[in-house]
């Protein structure tokens, strides 16, 4: 049997043991990846050693390529845009002066139609006139014949008269029988007033009725287009119905509205009356004359109307009413001046102009623009190139070419 002391002695053998296991197993489990790392270190260290050495490439300039305009001073003269509308210098109303039925319609009386002056537009019935005419001309001879019968009976009377005025001294007629000759004679003389009275009467109201017949035809009243055509064969119309309008072709106008500031460079430049301008639309280019203005300021948009009169607008003309055009008015006049696109100018005052393939900087003054360039004055020579092309990275120095 084993004694007490020898069981203890073992256990703790085995205890020791135990121990140094683990901690052979923990250092074990730490050298691993030490070493892994160390080898992975040493792979590195070898080929950051043995890589080939590169060579450094030299630094090259950029060189810009830039749209340059010559810096040539001129005298330019800028033509002010507004915008507006046609309008209708002259424009009637085609109304009947009879009443009745539509007979007959000229072949433009269409709406949009073209027409030249005295050319038909519509015909009416003219039945109920050439009734009244032929009755007015029946008692006009009527009262024509009755006229000579009185003048003869005149004739008679008087020399009756003078031969009751004879006889009346010598006793062979009466006081009596003269003053009724002369009554009679009166009376003749009266009715023969009235007749010529009623011959004028039937007279006018011939003259009246021929015009009536007359104003059956509705004839255009000079060249022009129509609209609001409301009519058509068999229609009944009163005396004035609105059959139509007419628009005067010689007659169409820009109307453009111009703000009170513009309005005050106008009226500072001179009278803007007869000043000449150019109307644009649908790329065509049209003459005018700046004609007058509307008879008060409009108070909403703090300006006036302008009117310009067309030339040589006639029935041929594809401009109507309504269409929107572009008007060019000449502006004031400047003298040794560059004009630039607008890109070209760098915070209001600077542009970069060419020397010697570099960009140079030089000081401008923006004198006026015209559209989307601008009139500048500056530190520059005519015979300079200056830049327009605008790129952020622009600046003094910089290496450029043109195309």
């Amino acid at each position: 049997m084993k004694h007490g002391d020898d069981i203890e002695e073992t256990k703790l053998g085995r205890a020791g043991g135990l121990k140094r296991f683990n901690l052979s197993k923990r250092l074990f489990s730490i050298a691993v990846p030490l070493a892994i790392l160390a080898l992975g270190a040493m792979v590195a260290i070898f080929l950051i050693s043995t890589r080939p050495e590169l060579a450094a490439k030299p630094v090259v300039e950029r060189i810009w390529t830039v749209a340059s305009v010559p810096a040539t001073a001129a005298t330019v003269q800028p033509e002010r845009r507004f915008y507006g509308r046609i309008v209708a210098g002259r424009e009637i109303d085609i109304r009947p002066e009879v009443s009745g039925s539509i007979l007959e319609i000229g072949p433009n009386f269409i709406e949009g139609g073209v027409v030249r002056q005295g050319e038909l537009l519509v015909r009416l019935d003219p039945f109920n006139s050439d009734a009244k005419l032929r009755e007015i001309e029946a008692d006009l001879n009527g009262n024509r014949a009755m006229l000579e019968r009185d003048r003869e009976r005149i004739d008679l009377l008087q020399r009756d008269v003078k031969r009751r005025s004879r006889l009346a001294g010598s006793g062979y007629s009466s006081e009596k029988a003269l003053d009724d000759a002369k009554l009679s004679l009166s009376d003749a003389k009266q009715r023969e007033i009235e007749r010529r009275n009623s011959i004028v009467r039937l007279e006018v109201d011939l003259d009246r009725t021929k015009r009536d017949i007359e104003d059956s035809r509705i004839v255009a009243p000079f060249d022009g287009f129509l609209v609001g055509v409301t009519t058509a064969i068999g229609k009944f119309v009163n005396v004035g119905d609105v059959v139509a309008k007419m628009i005067r072709a010689e007659s169409l106008e820009a109307r453009f509205h111009v703000g009170n500031r513009e309005f005050t460079r106008f009226l500072s430049d001179g009278n803007y009356q007869d000043v000449r301008v150019k109307v644009v639309w649908a790329g065509q280019s049209f003459d005018g004359t700046l004609d007058r203005t509307e008879s008060e300021v409009q108070t909403a948009s703090g300006g006036v109307e302008v009117f310009a009169k067309i030339d040589g607008i006639g029935v041929r003309t594809n401009l109507r009413p309504g269409a929107f055009v572009e008007v060019r008015v000449p502006g004031p006049r400047y003298v040794d001046v560059t004009r630039v696109p607008e890109e070209a100018v760098y915070g209001g005052d600077t542009v970069y102009r060419i020397a010697d393939d570099r960009l140079d900087p030089r000081s401008v003054r923006i004198v006026a623009r015209d559209g989307k360039d601008l009139l500048i004055r500056g530190d520059y020579e005519s015979s300079d190139a200056i830049v327009t092309t605008r790129f952020p990275e622009i600046g003094p120095g910089l290496k450029v070419r043109t195309p």
